[in-house]
């Protein structure tokens, strides 16, 4: 069973937790966060694509193929190039607006990567088919894994940097992304900092498809192979 406090996030089917997001940007944020204004941009951006409201299991408004720039609404083919040109190269942009479209667009990288190495090939040995209630059953069981090694980081990391600038993000303004209303970011950081500060560390779970060891080196290797296509953002 899951814990009291502990809740498995609704929606998002084989997406990596705000709390992966979080963490890779982390690792790759030296560039962008040299001022407050630049580092909340940073990091909002960070969890930007998953600021779409809640409307049903795996339906929001806006909806993963716009939010996630991917045409099937499958995230591992988020169009990361697409969103890259159309909002970072070759653009005058101000320190905070690029920081906060580079995290978007490593949030689209770390997202297929996500279903690419953690999702993929679980449902292959389990042989389910994309989709089907098979598959939907077994991604609801390993999101128990992910979502109790995220409550274990946090509690073991409650200084956590990226949280605690999104804790101070107050109203932060949509002023980047046409798709979004004015106070969709805004509404969507309360939410992930609220998710997180009132959760607890699982207890006696047994973790069957990804370990603290793996988490960890999925940030690590996603982060590694993401740095060089920063350079010259």
């Amino acid at each position: 069973c899951i814990p009291v406090g502990w809740m498995v996030k609704k929606g998002g089917r084989g997406m990596a937790s705000w709390m992966v997001h979080l963490r890779v940007a982390q690792a790759l944020g030296a560039p962008f966060t040299g001022t407050p204004q630049e580092a909340t941009a940073y990091y909002v951006g960070a969890v930007g694509p998953d600021c779409g409201a809640y409307i049903a299991e795996n339906v929001f408004d806006p909806p993963t193929q716009v939010t996630h720039w991917a045409p099937d609404g499958y995230k591992r083919n988020c169009d990361a190039p697409a969103f890259r040109a159309a909002y970072l190269e070759g653009k005058a942009l101000s320190p905070e607006a690029r920081a906060f479209y580079t995290a978007y667009y490593i949030h689209l990288l770390t997202d297929c990567a996500w279903v690419r190495e953690i999702v993929e090939p679980v449902r292959a040995a389990a042989g389910t088919a994309f989709g089907t209630p098979e598959d939907i059953a077994l991604t609801l069981e390993q999101k128990k894994d992910w979502y109790g090694l995220d409550m274990q980081f946090f509690s073991e990391n409650p200084g956590f940097e990226p949280l605690r600038v999104l804790a101070g993000a107050g109203n932060f303004p949509n002023e980047y992304l046409p798709y979004y209303g004015p106070d969709a970011l805004a509404a969507k950081m309360k939410n992930i900092v609220e998710y997180y500060r009132t959760g607890a560390a699982p207890q006696g779970h047994t973790y069957r498809w990804l370990t603290k060891e793996g988490m960890d080196t999925f940030i690590r290797r996603n982060a590694c192979e993401i740095r060089p296509l920063l350079q010259g953002l």
